[in-house]
């Protein structure tokens, strides 16, 4: 028997679709997930047509409910007072939810760990030499960059090369971390929607 009629006012739509068969096998069917026309013909193994017909009375009664999504295929899925008849429960969230919003908080959270504490790069320093050529005047501090600036050229321009190819692998590795954190958005926004969706279509959840 139906489960969940107890505490329920049954009206006269609701006695009339629960007087056949058929319905009592849609209304279950629908219990598990949404379903279209023809499945429903091919689950319980009668005509489209007579499913049709089914649907208009289940549909009266308040129990089913049409979903149109602007697509090809027409579902059907039960209303809060169809679940209440039938002792479907729903789920607070939805899984696929949960699995979304758990990847777009690891995503973000470490993209914006790794963009705040930065790559660890520093620019390479002049090598001091020492004191012994540290000019009248001139502080310890200010030796080492005349001595850099005293350095042969093409050693000067293999420390720049060396420097442009650091700061390229920089913005590359920032670049990662920035693509990571527009797909945790994505994967949140995503989790949204479908939490919302789900509610709003207040199917049941398996």
């Amino acid at each position: 028997m139906v489960g969940g009629l107890e505490g329920l006012a049954v009206d006269r739509a609701v006695r009339k679709a629960l007087s056949s068969e058929s319905r009592v096998l849609i209304l279950k069917q629908l219990s598990i997930r949404r379903h279209t026309q023809s499945e429903l013909a091919k689950l319980l193994s009668i005509t489209s047509p007579t499913v049709l017909e089914h649907l208009s009375v289940l549909i009266e009664s308040g129990l089913v409910e049409k979903v149109d999504e602007g697509r090809k295929w027409k579902y059907y899925q039960l209303t809060g007072k169809g679940r209440e008849l039938m002792g479907v429960r729903q789920s607070p969230v939805p899984v696929r939810s949960i699995v979304l919003f758990a990847v777009s908080l690891l995503l973000i959270t470490s993209s914006l760990y790794m963009l705040s504490v930065g790559t660890g790069y520093s620019p390479p320093e002049a090598q001091v030499l020492g004191d012994a050529g540290t000019a009248a005047g001139e502080t310890p501090l200010e030796a080492p960059r005349v001595k850099m600036l005293a350095m042969p050229e093409s050693v000067q321009g293999t420390s720049q090369d060396t420097a442009s190819q650091d700061n390229g692998d920089v913005t590359e590795e920032k670049g990662i971390y920035y693509v990571m954190l527009a797909f945790g958005i994505i994967a949140f926004a995503i989790a949204v929607y479908t939490y919302i969706n789900n509610r709003r279509r207040e199917q049941p959840i398996i």
